[in-house]
């Protein structure tokens, strides 16, 4: 399947298009393809469900899914402002870099603090 989901376009659709296109596939084996299918705000989503709960079935992905992803609201302004919060969200897709600390200055500040407790009492 080339269409990855990408957090623009409707969940539902996306959906629509895996069952269409894996119907002759197992319904067991939809639940781990369907990680395949999205892109990496979605994808983290999936393996944070996935982690913290587990995904029993296909019909519990589907609903935590589309109630994750879809943005149905009467009144315009507050969907096309969350519109906008995800667009950008899934604009800032750049790795975070980890900083390592030094754990020698950590350690010297941590008893220059504790000196300067100890010399106050």
């Amino acid at each position: 399947m080339e269409v990855k989901y990408d957090c623009e376009t409707n969940p539902r659709e996306h959906i629509q298009l895996c069952t269409t296109t894996w119907k002759e596939i197992p319904q067991q084996e939809w639940v781990h393809r369907v990680i395949h299918t999205l892109e990496t705000i979605p994808q983290n989503w999936y393996l944070e469900r996935d982690l913290r709960h587990g995904i029993a079935s296909w019909e519990d992905m589907v609903d935590g899914f589309i109630l994750t992803f879809i943005v149905e609201d009467d009144c315009p302004y507050i969907d096309s402002s969350l519109q906008i919060v995800k667009r950008k969200i899934s604009e800032n897709t750049t790795p975070r870099t980890w900083k390592q600390l030094d754990w020698v200055a950590e350690i010297e500040h941590a008893l220059e603090f504790y000196n300067l407790i100890a010399e106050e009492e």
